[in-house]
């Protein structure tokens, strides 16, 4: 699951990011709108990716006793109990940790594939 969000949050941001900055006259095709694209995907990445996240530590973390009923049961009731204890954001606890982790990623990997596309006479997308 967070495969499959991390992919579906993050090259459709760093593409409509990329090509929202070039129509509007903001940037110029180069590195620093590859910064700003990738920095945009980055948010997006951690933004989708944090419940999964969350989730995977609470059950991960659960102390369970032999004898004694889990509270986290499965994937689902995982989220349905985070949110009807916490609300939503309780979806989004440590997301600026995950962010401070998934930005600088996202933006070395979009500027290392846009050189790359340059350096081997790849026009930009």
């Amino acid at each position: 699951m967070r495969g499959t969000t991390t992919t579906a949050a993050q090259i459709p941001a760093y593409d409509h990011s990329k090509h929202f900055l070039l129509e509007k006259g903001w940037f110029r095709e180069g590195p620093v709108l590859h910064f700003f694209s990738s920095i945009f995907a980055g948010f997006c990445v951690a933004t989708a990716n944090n419940p999964f996240d969350v989730v995977k530590s609470r059950m991960q973390s659960e102390n369970r006793k032999p004898g004694v009923a889990a509270t986290y049961r499965n994937i689902p009731q995982v989220f349905l109990l985070i949110i009807r204890t916490e609300g939503l954001r309780g979806l989004y606890k440590g997301w600026f940790p995950n962010w401070a982790r998934v930005g600088p990623h996202t933006c070395m990997t979009f500027l290392l594939f846009e050189q790359l596309r340059r350096l081997s006479g790849i026009k930009p997308i």
